[in-house]
């Protein structure tokens, strides 16, 4: 059946590891393991919270949201979810596949944030009520978002909370209008139908990058 649907692709906020580096490297000192995974900083929970007054525009009908499994991608989907009223996460390990470490690594070879686990929790502050996994780690970023469009019903919303290396590479297959630079919490507003034969149509509504006042944006915030 034709359907058309929103998709919302939301870049992390600012990470700590590119904030202040020693910083990192003394916290990751305590779970070496983690080293590909860092939080975000003070300044990116702002950027996340404002990157969800950008998505709060591009809604239509229900909101679904995914994220990554990395930490920053949970924390920055927890700040958009607060603001969005969503308090359900369905965690997509696909969504983490495009991002460097990934690549390098595999996401199967990555410590992640897994649903219910402590560092779950201490990414998203208990702002999920309900979580669950969407795909496996052996799933690619557009096969991940292929499946997610296809989960969602027609005139509702998908808001995917990822990494820039994902929404470089759909812009470059989807996107008419390019898009140049993805900040921190950069939000991409798509729409995309699909046909009676399953041929899907991607149109870019917008791009935008929150900006936060100089006085609201602490460099460094350890959590």
């Amino acid at each position: 059946m034709a359907k058309k649907v929103t998709v919302v692709f939301v870049r992390h906020g600012e990470r700590l590891d590119e904030a202040d580096y020693g910083a990192w490297c003394r916290m990751a000192d305590e779970c070496p393991e983690a080293f590909h995974d860092p939080p975000l900083t003070g300044a990116g929970r702002l950027q996340a919270a404002e990157a969800g007054r950008l998505v709060v525009a591009a809604l239509s009908g229900k909101v679904r949201m995914y994220a990554s499994p990395s930490v920053r991608t949970l924390g920055t989907a927890a700040h958009v979810g607060e603001v969005l009223g969503v308090d359900e996460v369905m965690i997509a390990p696909g969504l983490y596949a495009c991002s460097a470490a990934a690549k390098r690594h595999g996401v199967e070879n990555l410590v992640c944030a897994a649903p219910g686990s402590e560092r779950f929790t201490q990414a998203t502050r208990g702002a999920f009520r309900m979580y669950d996994t969407f795909g496996s780690t052996s799933d690619t970023f557009s096969a991940t978002v292929e499946s997610i469009v296809n989960a969602t019903p027609h005139g509702d919303t998908a808001v995917l909370v990822t990494h820039r290396e994902g929404i470089y590479s759909h812009s470059r297959r989807h996107g008419k209008k390019r898009i140049l630079h993805a900040g921190y919490c950069c939000t991409c507003h798509y729409t995309c139908k699909t046909g009676e034969d399953g041929a899907k149509e991607w149109s870019m509504v917008s791009s935008k990058v929150p900006v936060i006042p100089e006085k609201r944006s602490p460099k460094v915030d350890l959590p």
